[in-house]
């Protein structure tokens, strides 16, 4: 069993919270963000449908998937960093 320093531990859970904090804040902009713009874009329409829920549906959509991916990329190298690694 490998013995971890508590102020690598410390350390590492700052890292991560003000990682999640970003990316909750990113998560509330992209939210928010569409959902206020989409009544002006729902003046757009783009193969029948209104931009504003093409937006919404799709884009949004996949920066979620990215976020999640972008979190598990980062918090791998915070624990190598770290050295908190399992």
């Amino acid at each position: 069993m490998k013995t971890v320093r508590k102020e690598n531990v410390e350390a590492y859970m700052k890292a991560n919270r003000s990682l999640v904090f970003g990316l909750v804040g990113f998560w509330v902009l992209i939210t928010w963000g569409t959902a206020l713009v989409s009544n002006v874009l729902n003046k757009i329409v783009i193969a029948g449908a209104p931009l504003g829920m093409f937006l919404m549906q799709q884009t949004v959509m996949v920066l979620y998937v990215a976020m999640i991916f972008y979190y598990a990329a980062k918090a791998d190298q915070l624990e190598k960093q770290y050295d908190v690694a399992e």
